[in-house]
């Protein structure tokens, strides 16, 4: 997909782009473009950022060039509820910690050890979720 794009600047994300036996080609393909001044990869999160002259190369040339099933984030996606990874639980982290402090700062013994178990539960799942995304990332490198 179209991570970003600005004029002479366009970012590409997608899982094959984490698999070097198809990244690296796709992103020789690409540098290879009359116009295209850099195309940087980064297997490791699945991205290829490319650098170009707008006046003598554009986007639809980069894309066909790519040769992957790349699509643009819209507003339309992001309503349908795509959100950033982390939004519900970094709240969960946040507030628990803070009513923690707060009410070990009042003196207010019962609120803070339920505040705290709160925030134990939210590091918990934090890390669960760490782990599991780690997990997953590995697997798709050794692909």
């Amino acid at each position: 997909m179209i991570a970003s794009s600005i004029p002479g600047r366009i970012r590409f994300r997608h899982p094959q782009l984490r698999v070097h036996d198809r990244a690296e080609p796709a992103r020789r393909k690409v540098a290879a473009l009359s116009g295209v001044e850099k195309a940087q990869l980064n297997e490791r999160v699945g991205s290829l950022l490319v650098s170009f002259d707008p006046g003598r190369a554009s986007e639809q040339q980069i894309l066909e060039a790519l040769s992957l099933p790349i699509d643009r984030v819209d507003a339309a996606d992001e309503a349908r509820g795509r959100r950033p990874p982390g939004g519900l639980l970094s709240l969960g982290l946040l507030s628990s910690l803070g009513m923690t402090v707060a009410a070990g700062i009042l003196k207010l013994k019962w609120l803070h050890v339920a505040a705290g178990a709160a925030l134990v539960g939210f590091v918990g799942a934090h890390v669960y979720r760490s782990r599991k995304q780690a997990g997953r990332s590995e697997g798709a490198v050794q692909s």
